[in-house]
């Protein structure tokens, strides 16, 4: 799998290919607020033609489907959705897929036992400024 950053880059990208949004990241400095002109950035996982077993073939598109509900449902902080949608689609995809699973499965787990009240899907990036 590989990484593609926007959605800019996604549309050049079409339907060539199956995108999996992962995450969306905030350019922030090491005070932790916005810069300035930045935008928010997706992240989607390029999934190629070796990245889907010959079992998970058949059910693709409903995969691709179950796939955006999670991501949806984990940005309104639906954690039961989440939890079942991650039991059907882990083993679906690529190993790397599934680490991104494991890793949203942690969060979740975290969030679960304390949400703040600040909380935000949109993960900060620290990016160091010139001058």
């Amino acid at each position: 799998m590989n990484i593609i950053f926007g959605e800019e880059q996604r549309k050049l990208i079409g339907d060539k290919h199956i995108t999996l949004e992962l995450d969306t990241v905030r350019l922030v400095d090491k005070d932790g607020k916005q810069i300035p002109g930045s935008e928010l950035v997706p992240i989607y996982g390029l999934i190629g033609p070796g990245d889907i077993p010959v079992t998970s073939l058949p059910a693709v598109d409903r995969l691709i489907e179950l796939h955006e509900a999670l991501m949806k449902n984990y940005k309104i902080q639906n954690w039961d959705f989440c939890e079942q949608a991650l039991e059907h689609l882990r083993g679906q995809w690529t190993v790397v897929v599934d680490e991104f699973y494991a890793e949203l499965t942690n969060r979740i787990f975290l969030l679960r036992e304390n949400t703040p009240e600040n909380w935000s899907p949109v993960l900060d990036r620290v990016q160091e400024t010139i001058g």
